[in-house]
């Protein structure tokens, strides 16, 4: 919009109602990642995956270009760790139900001596509506 020959932005570029469930700065991610090694340190030569599986999930509509994103952390996985990687591209045509089956496919890997990575790259698009009840995974 054009007021006094200004162009005045927007002030809600999106959708922001579920902000509180992101993490608030970096320190909040730093305090996180300090508690994960903590509990984790004192096993550190105990745990031992025999195999390691990445599922990347993004939506097949992609207008964030997250798809660089992925396939840079593909890369990673599988070229410095040696991961097997799995990529999902969410329709948008019952993305819930979709999302859900295919977590349910890969969660079937699981074992004791399997790692198991899910990494969501990506954003709802405002006006994407659904019928679908929501995701929650614990």
């Amino acid at each position: 919009m054009i007021e006094d020959g200004f162009v005045r932005l927007s002030p809600r570029t999106h959708d922001i109602s579920f902000t509180e469930d992101h993490l608030a700065d970096i320190d909040e991610v730093a305090a996180h990642m300090r508690a994960a090694v903590k509990a984790g340190w004192a096993k550190r030569h105990q745990m031992r995956y025999s195999k390691a599986y990445v599922l990347l999930l993004s939506w097949e509509e992609d207008d964030l270009g997250v798809h660089t994103e992925i396939n840079e952390l593909r890369d990673v996985f599988e070229d410095m760790y040696h991961f097997e990687v799995q990529e999902y591209n969410i329709p948008s045509t019952k993305p819930i139900r979709s999302v859900m089956n295919r977590v349910k496919e890969f969660l079937d890997l699981e074992s004791k001596e399997t790692l198991l990575i899910v990494y969501y790259a990506g954003h709802a698009k405002r006006g994407r509506q659904s019928n679908e009840a929501s995701i929650w995974f614990p």
